[in-house]
């Protein structure tokens, strides 16, 4: 009997919005006049037969229905209701009250008192109000009770979670385990700093304690899962929370920013793991500040040297978005140029692009390239970056990063490129290691020729590049 009724109630959830908007029409009507019935008995107490209760009747239906309309009850989630939804509810019947109540008036102003009527209006308002929150409020606590019981029958075993953060994200997320079937998850109780929330309920699920209590809860109901359900913390507050609780055999999760929480709404599939970038604090640099119509690059030919590694190839791809009229990738590792010549090949079929491997330390190989493909602009890329390893390898340090930008400087003077730019670093600012000092060296040669020549010359620094090989972001990222 209970699957039977399951199924219905299940079968009236999947209807169509326009039959659950009849539905609901439906049951308003009934609501509208066993509010008027009540109201009539306890204050005006006029026969069931009298034209003026049936003039009443059919005024109230219109008013209710023409605001409950106007309003939108009909075409709004009550699956999402949120207090938005439910003052339009408010709204609707204040409003339809009074216009119902100029009715009254102009109907039993002959027979009752105007206070008589007020009071009239009132309790058919208040009655109708109860009745209309009433259902919606049935109609949703129905649909969660009915997510949670077959949720509660499909999964014995479920992954026992804590949520750190019992905030509206923490809540909403709760809220998706709870009623959806398909997330097998067991919340054990919301951890919160904010003293006043302890012992509070959320969603039925108790704030258990602080973050600082998570050493001792998290054993003690076998929890395997830590959500981080704060998008407003910052880069310490997560390392500080990491690092607390480092020995714990659990995985931890986090929510996304609030920048990417536009629809203000948070579910668990939007959980992920936690990335280098919280606990740096600051979001990655992904706008494009160029125009892509009018630029430096478009029908020119580009040159991208050390195009192969992890900065140069990102490089390429970006310079591919402004329409060059070729671009020569140099390289001198292979299988560096291998993975860029495959990605670069199928993703801009359109755009002429020619793969050099050689050596930025080769003058010959430079002149090769200059003097076949004749370049527009150089993006001088190519460098030793890993800090430690370059402490003792100096001499080859300085011959790739130094004598290597020397080498493309002069190639770039003598085939009269447009513009070159050196990829710098901003460990080149008062240098306290070999490599950011070789970079420094670097700049002020570019510099040298820039003003010395008076050509168009210049250098960017770089501060942390995600991802890159040089980076000491993915040491940290093992660590963790």
């Amino acid at each position: 009997m209970s699957q039977f009724l399951i199924h219905k109630i299940k079968s009236f959830f999947n209807l169509t919005p326009l039959n659950k908007a009849i539905i609901l029409i439906l049951v308003d009507g009934v609501s509208i006049f066993a509010s008027l019935y009540f109201a009539n008995i306890l204050i005006l107490d006029l026969p069931t037969q009298s034209p003026q209760l049936t003039i009443l009747g059919v005024s109230y239906a219109v008013s209710r229905y023409v605001f409950f309309i106007l309003f939108q009850l009909y075409s709004m989630s009550w699956r999402f209701a949120s207090t938005t939804e439910f003052f339009k509810v408010y709204k609707a019947v204040f409003w339809g009250g009074v216009s119902a109540g100029l009715v009254s008036l102009l109907t039993l102003n002959s027979l009752f008192s105007a206070i008589t009527i007020f009071s009239f209006v009132v309790l058919e308002t208040v009655f109708l109000l109860s009745a209309v929150l009433g259902a919606r409020g049935f109609i949703r606590m129905l649909r969660d009770q009915l997510h949670f019981f077959v949720k509660k029958q499909a999964f014995q075993e479920a992954t026992r979670i804590l949520i750190i953060g019992a905030g509206d994200a923490g809540a909403m997320i709760s809220k998706d385990i709870l009623t959806n079937p398909s997330l097998n998850y067991q919340i054990i109780g919301f951890l919160d700093d904010d003293y006043k929330k302890q012992g509070q309920f959320i969603n039925g699920i108790k704030v258990l304690g602080t973050s600082a209590d998570l050493a001792s809860i998290a054993p003690n109901y076998d929890v395997a899962n830590v959500v981080i359900a704060i998008p407003s913390a910052t880069g310490d507050q997560i390392r500080a929370i990491l690092s607390q609780h480092q020995d714990l055999n659990i995985s931890f999760k986090i929510t996304p920013s609030f920048n990417a929480l536009l629809d203000g709404k948070v579910e668990v599939g939007q959980l992920r793991e936690v990335k280098i970038e919280d606990l740096l604090g600051r979001n990655e640099v992904n706008d494009m500040i160029i125009d892509k119509s009018e630029n430096y690059i478009k029908n020119k030919v580009c040159l991208v040297t050390g195009g192969g590694g992890s900065i140069g190839s990102e490089l390429c791809r970006q310079i591919l978005l402004f329409s060059p009229k070729a671009l020569i990738v140099f390289e001198n590792c292979e299988e560096n140029m291998y993975q860029i010549e495959r990605q670069l090949s199928s993703e801009y079929p359109d755009t002429p692009i020619h793969f050099c491997v050689g050596d930025v330390k080769d003058k010959q190989d430079l002149a090769d390239v200059f003097t076949q493909y004749t370049p527009d602009c150089v993006f001088h890329a190519a460098a030793y970056k890993h800090v430690p390893l370059m402490e003792i390898n100096v001499k080859s340090l300085i011959k790739n990063n130094v004598l290597g930008t020397c080498n493309v400087l002069k190639a770039s003077k003598e085939y009269n490129i447009d513009r070159f730019i050196l990829i710098s670093t901003d460990k080149a600012v008062n240098p306290a290691n070999v490599m950011g000092g070789s970079k420094r060296l670097c700049e002020l040669m570019t510099l040298s020729f820039a003003r010395g020549y008076g050509l168009n010359f210049s250098a960017v620094r770089f501060g942390n590049v995600l991802g890159s090989k040089g980076s000491v972001v993915p040491l940290f990222k093992e660590q963790i």
